[in-house]
């Protein structure tokens, strides 16, 4: 592949993470700043545009893939290296976040095992933990987690078929180990434990798979579906739209056309330009930090001196774009790509030695 369509193909993936952290962003901004004088049209709108979080798995599955895809031969210990690429990414802006969350939120007292639990990323098995220090750190967890479970899927969900028959089989049992679980008495109150439900790993996993599809369709060229993998997309439709109502992972289902769009016109500026190619290079970060300048723009009291309700929050989230951005691009600079390139030199070295030796 040449080295102008992979820059294509990375710049409209690097514009929908963009989209992806400003739907969040979005949402979270409407959580914090006032919004009970708006109509309920709109508070639909900031309520669902939390899909962007769905929006970031179905990325991180389809990328994962192509570069696993592009490297086939490349690494000569594939698995070891993808996680150590993984762990490097991700660890060190996560467990800088950790500790600024317990300075930021000092009111809270934060146990030991609730710290070391999300450092080791295994807060996501937790109904007290998974949302505990790191405001939204429920979806790290859940993507930690899934990487565990990337080499089983790249081998089970070889081709479009496969990958469509696995993803109704797992959001089957996804949904039965869901139902088992909302009849559980797991010693927590109710509110926390419907959280709990919605933000651990059986509940979001299916999404990825879209993720997978698309790979498969778009990298691959694969778009001819067997009879058996079309049974098995109705099973899912006529359970997710009919049955038993999923509107969640109906919405997920949604954002699939919208990334296939994305990919077949990369060259319109709507959804593919500069600003939200740069907005998704720092996604992460962005992400991570959003929460703390959503209660900075708050505590400010900027946002009460504009009294129309509609203009308040557009303010709001702008302001609070902003901030985040401008944080998250120190972050990016200082830790993430230092970081990453740490990564890359501590795979050099290993591939290096296994040749010396």
């Amino acid at each position: 592949m040449s080295t102008i369509v992979l820059r294509d193909k990375i710049d409209y993936l690097n514009s929908l993470r963009g989209i992806a952290v400003l739907m969040v962003i979005f949402t979270h901004a409407g959580l914090y700043i006032q919004t009970s004088l708006l109509d309920s049209n709109t508070r639909s709108i900031i309520a669902d545009a939390s899909r962007g979080v769905q929006l970031f798995y179905i990325l991180s599955a389809f990328t994962l893939f192509y570069s696993i895809y592009s490297r086939k031969g490349a690494d000569t210990r594939q698995w070891r290296d993808f996680f150590v690429r993984r762990l490097f990414r991700i660890a060190p802006l996560w467990w800088l976040s950790i500790m600024a969350f317990i300075y930021i939120r000092s009111q809270y007292t934060f146990s030991w095992s609730a710290i070391l639990s999300n450092v080791f990323f295994i807060h996501g098995f937790n109904p007290k933990y998974i949302n505990s220090i790191v405001v939204g750190g429920w979806s790290i967890a859940v993507e930690m987690n899934f990487y565990l479970l990337v080499p089983l899927f790249y081998k089970l969900c070889k081709d479009l078929n496969r990958t469509l028959i696995s993803f109704t089989w797992i959001y089957v049992a996804m949904r039965l180990i869901s139902f088992a679980m909302a009849t559980a008495n797991p010693g927590v109150s109710t509110t926390i434990w419907a959280e709990y439900l919605f933000y651990y790993l059986p509940h979001q996993l299916p999404v990825f798979f879209f993720g997978f599809m698309l790979f498969h369709i778009i990298i691959r060229k694969d778009t001819k579906l067997s009879p058996v993998a079309i049974v098995h997309a109705a099973i899912f439709l006529l359970l997710c739209y009919s049955f038993s109502k999923d509107w969640f992972m109906g919405q997920c289902a949604m954002l699939f056309p919208l990334v296939w769009m994305v990919s077949k016109a990369p060259h319109v500026k709507l959804w593919n330009n500069k600003v939200l190619q740069y907005l998704g290079k720092i996604s992460f970060g962005l992400y991570l930090v959003h929460f703390g300048a959503v209660l900075l723009v708050k505590e400010s009291g900027v946002l009460a001196y504009i009294t129309q309700p509609h203009l308040q929050f557009a303010t709001g989230w702008l302001l609070v774009t902003a901030l985040a951005t401008g944080i998250a691009t120190l972050t990016y600079r200082l830790v993430e790509k230092p970081c990453i390139a740490l990564g890359n030199k501590l795979i050099e070295r290993l591939e290096s030695r296994k040749i010396l030796y």
